[in-house]
Protein backbone atom coordinates (compact mmCIF):
# COMPACT_ATOMS: atom_id res chain seq x y z
CA UNK A 1 0.00 0.00 0.00
CA UNK A 2 1.40 3.37 -0.66
CA UNK A 3 0.66 4.80 2.58
CA UNK A 4 1.86 2.43 4.42
CA UNK A 5 5.40 3.89 3.93
CA UNK A 6 6.47 5.71 7.07
CA UNK A 7 4.59 2.95 9.27
CA UNK A 8 5.31 -0.33 11.05
CA UNK A 9 3.51 -3.62 11.04
CA UNK A 10 2.54 -3.39 14.94
CA UNK A 11 1.26 -0.25 14.32
CA UNK A 12 -0.59 -0.68 11.23
CA UNK A 13 -2.09 -3.91 13.56
CA UNK A 14 -3.14 -1.45 16.05
CA UNK A 15 -5.10 1.02 13.66
CA UNK A 16 -7.32 -2.01 12.19
CA UNK A 17 -8.02 -2.91 16.03
CA UNK A 18 -8.25 0.65 17.35
CA UNK A 19 -10.94 0.91 13.44
CA UNK A 20 -13.01 -2.49 14.76
CA UNK A 21 -13.72 -1.00 18.44
CA UNK A 22 -10.82 -2.38 20.67
CA UNK A 23 -8.87 0.50 22.68
CA UNK A 24 -5.78 0.09 21.56
CA UNK A 25 -1.93 0.95 23.27
CA UNK A 26 1.50 1.12 21.63
CA UNK A 27 3.99 1.33 24.49
CA UNK A 28 7.82 0.93 23.59
CA UNK A 29 10.63 1.20 26.21
CA UNK A 30 13.69 2.91 26.03
CA UNK A 31 13.21 3.59 22.23
CA UNK A 32 11.57 4.92 19.63
CA UNK A 33 10.41 1.63 17.55
CA UNK A 34 9.32 2.10 14.04
CA UNK A 35 7.31 -1.10 14.16
CA UNK A 36 4.38 0.40 16.46
CA UNK A 37 4.22 3.37 14.19
CA UNK A 38 1.05 3.84 12.45
CA UNK A 39 -1.20 6.09 10.79
CA UNK A 40 -1.72 9.61 12.60
CA UNK A 41 -5.88 8.79 11.58
CA UNK A 42 -5.92 5.07 12.29
CA UNK A 43 -3.09 3.76 14.82
CA UNK A 44 -2.80 4.93 18.63
CA UNK A 45 -0.17 7.39 19.53
CA UNK A 46 3.17 5.19 20.60
CA UNK A 47 4.27 5.99 24.12
CA UNK A 48 7.85 5.84 24.49
CA UNK A 49 8.65 4.66 28.54
CA UNK A 50 11.88 4.96 30.22
CA UNK A 51 13.28 1.52 31.18
CA UNK A 52 14.62 2.24 34.20
CA UNK A 53 11.03 3.82 35.90
CA UNK A 54 9.35 7.20 35.88
CA UNK A 55 9.99 10.46 37.22
CA UNK A 56 7.86 13.43 38.21
CA UNK A 57 6.70 15.51 35.27
CA UNK A 58 7.59 18.44 38.29
CA UNK A 59 11.26 18.37 38.17
CA UNK A 60 11.21 21.34 40.96
CA UNK A 61 8.43 22.41 43.55
CA UNK A 62 5.67 24.66 41.51
CA UNK A 63 7.09 24.15 38.01
CA UNK A 64 3.89 21.71 36.98
CA UNK A 65 1.94 25.48 37.61
CA UNK A 66 4.35 27.13 35.55
CA UNK A 67 3.69 24.65 32.78
CA UNK A 68 0.11 24.78 33.33
CA UNK A 69 -0.23 28.38 33.18
CA UNK A 70 2.06 28.72 30.14
CA UNK A 71 0.12 26.52 28.38
CA UNK A 72 -3.28 27.30 29.57
CA UNK A 73 -6.04 28.18 27.65
CA UNK A 74 -5.81 29.82 24.24
CA UNK A 75 -7.57 32.58 22.39
CA UNK A 76 -8.39 33.09 18.91
CA UNK A 77 -4.80 35.15 18.75
CA UNK A 78 -3.18 32.59 19.95
CA UNK A 79 -2.95 30.05 16.84
CA UNK A 80 -3.39 26.81 15.91
CA UNK A 81 0.05 25.58 16.76
CA UNK A 82 0.26 27.10 20.17
CA UNK A 83 -3.01 25.40 21.24
CA UNK A 84 -1.36 22.04 19.19
CA UNK A 85 1.40 22.39 21.64
CA UNK A 86 -0.66 23.30 24.88
CA UNK A 87 -2.30 19.90 23.96
CA UNK A 88 0.42 17.86 23.92
CA UNK A 89 2.11 19.31 26.83
CA UNK A 90 -0.86 18.54 28.54
CA UNK A 91 -1.85 14.88 27.30
CA UNK A 92 2.11 14.17 27.81
CA UNK A 93 1.80 14.86 31.87
CA UNK A 94 -1.66 13.74 31.89
CA UNK A 95 0.01 10.15 30.60
CA UNK A 96 2.82 10.34 33.29
CA UNK A 97 0.68 10.58 35.57
CA UNK A 98 -1.25 6.90 34.74
CA UNK A 99 1.94 5.86 34.06
CA UNK A 100 3.15 6.71 37.16
CA UNK A 101 0.45 5.93 38.98
CA UNK A 102 -0.31 2.27 37.15
CA UNK A 103 3.20 0.81 38.01
CA UNK A 104 2.97 2.02 41.41
CA UNK A 105 -0.15 0.22 42.20
CA UNK A 106 1.13 -2.72 40.16
CA UNK A 107 4.43 -4.32 41.51
CA UNK A 108 5.97 -7.27 40.60
CA UNK A 109 6.31 -10.16 42.84
CA UNK A 110 9.58 -10.47 44.16
CA UNK A 111 9.85 -14.12 43.72
CA UNK A 112 9.29 -13.42 40.32
CA UNK A 113 13.07 -13.48 39.00
CA UNK A 114 13.41 -10.67 37.55
CA UNK A 115 16.72 -8.91 38.25
CA UNK A 116 18.99 -5.85 37.81
CA UNK A 117 19.57 -6.24 34.24
CA UNK A 118 18.46 -3.69 31.77
CA UNK A 119 16.60 -6.52 29.95
CA UNK A 120 14.61 -7.19 33.58
CA UNK A 121 13.87 -4.04 34.14
CA UNK A 122 12.04 -3.34 30.90
CA UNK A 123 10.19 -6.67 31.32
CA UNK A 124 9.31 -5.99 34.72
CA UNK A 125 7.40 -2.58 33.60
CA UNK A 126 5.94 -4.86 31.02
CA UNK A 127 4.59 -7.04 33.02
CA UNK A 128 2.65 -4.15 35.84
CA UNK A 129 1.79 -2.55 32.59
CA UNK A 130 -0.09 -5.88 31.03
CA UNK A 131 -1.35 -6.31 35.48
CA UNK A 132 -2.58 -2.61 34.77
CA UNK A 133 -4.38 -2.74 31.78
CA UNK A 134 -7.82 -1.91 33.32
CA UNK A 135 -6.63 0.70 34.68
CA UNK A 136 -5.17 2.07 31.65
CA UNK A 137 -8.58 1.76 29.70
CA UNK A 138 -7.68 -0.57 27.17
CA UNK A 139 -8.25 -3.92 25.30
CA UNK A 140 -5.32 -4.80 23.72
CA UNK A 141 -1.35 -3.82 23.74
CA UNK A 142 1.40 -3.56 21.65
CA UNK A 143 4.77 -3.62 22.72
CA UNK A 144 8.49 -3.19 21.81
Amino acid sequence: KKDAGDTGILGRMAGVLKQNGHVVSSISIDTAAKALSGHPDKAPPVAVLRGSGFGAVEPFQGSKLIVETLNGATTQSSGFFGDTFSDAVYQAIKDNELFQSVLSQNQVDPSSGFGNTVIDQRLSILSRLIKGRAERGVTRDFFF
